[in-house]
């Protein structure tokens, strides 16, 4: 979560807006569900404004102060850093089961190769496994 340049810490962004994508998108679940678990009640301490775009233009919404914080991603965290802008929480660290990936196909696919997607899943699974049950295994590089 970064916060405009006026924002220095987490508690003065109470009473400020923060800017997500959009509604009901991962955006918005780990802003509110971040700030809920560092004891931000959303509509109380804060407000969400919907549609602030993509990294680039709430960036840009932060810099021109029409929000006060906003999530990005690491690498965007860096560029902003650098740009004086105040890293106010790091979501994976507040939140380290969040689903940082997100798995999508289209409609047309899951209809004409289920078999492709149940097999893609299974070995998903299977990794998952691994990285959680064998650390040595899971570290080494091929």
């Amino acid at each position: 979560m970064i916060g405009s340049k006026k924002i220095t810490n987490l508690g003065d962004l109470k009473g400020k807006i923060v800017g997500v994508t959009g509604a009901g998108g991962i955006a918005e679940f780990a802003t509110v569900e971040g700030l809920a678990r560092k004891g931000f009640v959303r509509d109380r301490d804060y407000k969400i404004l919907y549609g602030a775009g993509n990294s680039p233009a709430r960036a840009q919404a932060l810099d021109a102060g029409r929000i006060q914080a906003a999530p990005f991603s690491f690498m965007e965290r860096l560029d902003l850093e650098q740009r004086g802008f105040s890293v106010l929480f790091d979501i994976g660290t507040v939140m380290p089961k969040f689903p940082f990936v997100v798995l999508l196909t289209s409609r047309r696919k899951a209809e004409t190769a289920p078999d492709e997607i149940v097999s893609f899943l299974r070995t998903l699974k299977r990794s998952m496994d691994v990285i959680r049950t064998d650390k040595d295994r899971s570290s080494q590089r091929s």
